[in-house]
This record gives C-alpha cells, structure tokens and sequence, in this order.
C-alpha cells in the first residue's frame, strides 16, 4: 500500500472533523483514515464499506501530537484531498 502520514497538534477538548475526498477526482482510492496518538496507539479506524470517502468527528482527550493516516485500501492509490479541521462548538 501507499500510505500517508500527517502530524498535528491538539489540546484536550477540542474536536477535530476528518474528511478525505477522493471520489470526487474520478481517484482510484479506496481510501481508509486512521488516527494515531503520538505512542502510537490507534485511536479510530474509519474503513466505510463500498465506494464511500470516510469521514468522521473525533474528541481529543488529552493534548500533544496525533498523526492521520491515509491508507489506499486493496493496494489502491490515486488523487485526494484530507480536510483536517477543528470544529469550534
């Protein structure tokens, strides 16, 4: 597989959306997120089913790095677009 990493700070309390967009560029990938806390303990694993573009809300419990993955599910690869953001309630 072709994996991507990307690091990120967060404080304790903040929620953070997850989207990554991929559909919408005729890409091949059949994209999975998953989100890691800097000890490297896996936090969530959104995998949807079929030819959906995962997404998902997550609350931070304790502040310091996090790190998504993007992982192109059945060796697939192709264009995309992560939306990482902090969602202000």
């Amino acid at each position: 597989t072709d994996d991507d990493n990307f690091q990120f700070f967060a404080s304790a309390g903040e929620i953070w959306a997850f989207d990554l967009d991929s559909s919408d560029y005729d890409s091949g990938l059949n994209g999975r997120l998953k989100l890691w806390d800097d000890a490297g303990n896996l936090l969530h694993d959104e995998n949807p089913s079929g030819d959906v573009d995962p997404y998902f809300d997550y609350l931070i419990v304790s502040s310091g790095y996090y790190f998504i993955e993007i992982e192109g599910v059945y060796t697939a690869t192709g264009p995309y677009i992560l939306h990482a953001d902090y969602v202000s309630l």
